[in-house]
């Protein structure tokens, strides 16, 4: 399996058991628990969390080798880095 298709697939497994939880899950709940499964199968997964102070907003998503593979690219652009974990 090429790392492109592992991506896809641990994203796309995430996202199917999202829903099974019986709490809302956030996005830093998602991009650990992706980022963990990735990191499993050898991929070298951060989670990053991004911030805009006016008006507020907190986000976090997934990168491998620096590419955002669970969210959009367009929180990259709009948000400032806060941690990378």
């Amino acid at each position: 399996m090429s790392s492109s298709e592992l991506e896809a697939t641990v994203c796309e497994a995430v996202r199917r058991v999202v829903p099974f939880y019986w709490k809302r899950v956030r996005c830093l709940q998602c991009s650990v628990v992706t980022a963990r499964v990735l990191r499993a199968y050898g991929a070298q997964a951060d989670v990053v969390v991004g911030y805009r102070l006016a008006p507020f907003l907190a986000h976090a998503w997934v990168e491998v080798g620096g590419r955002i593979v669970n969210d959009s690219p367009a929180f990259r652009r709009s948000l400032q880095v806060l941690e990378r974990f």
